[in-house]
């Protein structure tokens, strides 16, 4: 019991101090939480910012999992940090610099050497988000005439009078407009798409890998090449990425 006494101790010396520190994910820098703030550190224990920020656990429990909470701050290329100050959304590069202003309801998103500002604006008395391009040198320059957009890498899935299509950081078609719903889209290369209320499978190519006729179709990844694992009237069944059934 001493010994246990003492260790306890010991650890007490070690002044543990923050309130929550979310993962590094690979990265040399993360968030921190102290005292009901936020800031960044990195994985030496070196504080990089001051912890003025907004500490956001409530509304992010998790920093696991696809979505981080709000460290899908860190964007693709782990250029930029979202942060929040006093309520508002903007970004802080890895060394703390402020890089978009700390001045928008809603999370700036990095894309390709742009970003995407949301702003809200009223219509016939509804609330709608609009998306606006904002460059380098912080110009807003162009209205995004989408209703929704989700940022995937290189690509983005966009909605338009709820019909999904995809296109690219330079904001170019990649998948035309003719989808009802769009799954997540898996290396850059194959996508589950709902068409005429039935499944398949496209690739991004503007090929059709599977006809449109299955209950439900789920891509998964094993040993580098895709699969797909498909519902049809109550039966599975398993397709491999050139659309032939091996199983």
């Amino acid at each position: 019991m001493a010994k246990l006494q003492n260790d306890v101790i010991k650890l007490n010396d070690l002044n543990f101090k923050f309130d929550r520190i979310l993962q590094f994910d690979g990265r040399e820098y993360t968030v921190a939480i102290l005292n009901g703030k936020s800031g960044i550190i990195d994985y030496k224990g070196n504080q990089i910012t001051d912890f003025i920020y907004d500490d956001l656990s409530d509304e992010f429990p998790y920093d696991i999992g696809y979505d981080r909470g709000w460290i899908f701050w860190w964007n693709d290329n782990k250029k930029y940090c979202r942060m929040r100050l006093n309520g508002k959304w903007g970004l802080l590069d890895k060394n703390g610099n402020v890089v978009v202003d700390f001045k928008y309801s809603n999370p700036v998103q990095e894309w390709g050497e742009n970003f995407i500002i949301t702003l809200e604006k009223e219509i016939s008395g509804e609330t709608h988000l609009t998306y606006f391009i904002m460059d380098k040198n912080k110009n807003i320059h162009a209205e995004l005439n989408f209703d929704e957009i989700c940022l995937c890498s290189q690509y983005a899935i966009v909605t338009r009078n709820n019909i999904n299509g995809v296109i690219d950081s330079n904001f170019k078609t990649i998948i035309p407009f003719e989808y009802e719903f769009l799954g997540a889209i898996s290396s850059d290369k194959f996508m589950n798409a709902l068409k005429d209320g039935k499944w398949g499978v496209i690739d991004f190519n503007g090929n059709v890998i599977l006809d449109f006729m299955f209950d439900n179709i789920d891509i998964e990844q094993v040993n580098g090449k895709h699969i797909f694992r498909v519902l049809f009237q109550n039966k599975f069944a398993i397709f491999d990425e050139d659309g032939m059934k091996i199983l």
